[in-house]
Order: structure tokens, then sequence, then C-alpha cells
């Protein structure tokens, strides 16, 4: 069996076609049964497509698949869920739905503190809280100023609680980019100064 998973981001009016076209596709390439699943992370509230339907002439398709809207997961009973819960992934949920529908900066910056902060509390291993604060990095981007105060709390919390994770892959990062530029200024300046003779 194949499990087919698609992360739709906007509201797309052939998306329940799409799915059917994925699904016998892959049917067809693999010879194997496929569920597929759709995974809304879209902001417009009608946008529930569940099933792709086609009739002509008496001949018919009705295909249906299970749908899951991230919006969903704000109401109250629906996020205290994901706060409670201890799999890493909910924190990835709530950091999607946050940079959706949140629009102001500095709540932003709130957010991704706050679901950071859950990971180093909840005693995660270091090389998951660098996998999972790439990805949380990446769903909530930031204005560059407060980017770098997120950065300021975030290093200060770090040293508070003797946890340098985000910090050392950041200082081996800055440390790796500045050996790059030495290598390549000497490599321009070596080609271009000549030796006196």
């Amino acid at each position: 069996m194949l499990i087919h998973v698609e992360v739709q981001g906007d509201a797309e009016s052939g998306f329940g076609e799409r799915m059917f076209l994925y699904q016998t596709r892959l049917r067809d390439r693999y010879g194997l049964d496929v569920v597929s699943l759709a995974v809304l992370t879209d902001t417009t509230a009608r946008f529930r497509p569940s099933q792709f339907r086609h009739r002509r002439w008496g001949c018919g398709i009705a295909f249906r698949f299970p749908m899951v809207k991230l919006l969903d997961a704000v109401a109250p009973q629906r996020w205290a869920e994901l706060e409670a819960s201890d799999n890493v992934f909910a924190l990835v949920v709530m950091a999607q739905i946050r940079a959706k529908v949140t629009n102001e900066a500095e709540t932003l910056k709130g957010w991704k503190f706050r679901l950071i902060r859950r990971m180093y509390e909840r005693g995660y291993p270091q090389t998951l809280i660098l996998e999972v604060f790439r990805l949380i990095d990446w769903m909530i981007r930031l204005p560059k100023e407060l980017e770098a105060d997120f950065r300021q709390e975030l290093y200060a919390y770090e040293e508070q609680h003797r946890m340098p994770y985000v910090t050392t892959v950041e200082q081996a990062g800055i440390e790796k980019g500045l050996q790059q530029g030495v290598q390549q200024g000497c490599n321009r300046g070596c080609s271009v100064a000549k030796p006196l003779s």
C-alpha cells in the first residue's frame, strides 16, 4: 500500500481532479493500493475539497479522499490539543498555522520564540531541535530588525539554560563563511599580485 499526502497551500479550483490524477498514476505505476490524503494549509475557510466527480453519457467517476484543514486547529479546543501534545510535529503544525493567520510581526516573533522554547523545555535531543528550528525558522519569517531581536532573546535563553544549540550552529556557519571569504580574497589577491623582479 502507498500513502499519498498532498499538502496544498492555496485554494485551487482543480485540486480534487489533481488528487484523482495523482492517485491513479501512482496505482498504475506501482500496482499497489493507494490511500490519498489532503492537508490544506491555506487560509480560505470555504476551500474544503474532499472529492472529484465526473460524469458523461452514463460513465462516471466518484473519487473521495480524507482532508485535514489546518485552519480548523485555531479553534480553542483543537489548539489546546496541539499545545498539550508532546509530538514534535504538533509544533510544526502550530508554526504553520501562526504563520498563516498572524499578520502582526511582533506577535509572530512571540510565537516563534514560544515554539522554539517549548522544544528545549521538553528536552528534545539537540539534533531534533536543530532540524525543527530550521523548519520553524523557514515558516515564520520576521523582518530583519525583529529577527535580530528574536536571535538575541534566543541566545539569552540558551545561555541561561546552558543549551547553546542554535547559537553553536550559527557560529559554525559564520566561521565557515569567514573562512570562505578569506580564501576567496586570497585567491583573487594572489592571482592579481605578480612577483617583483
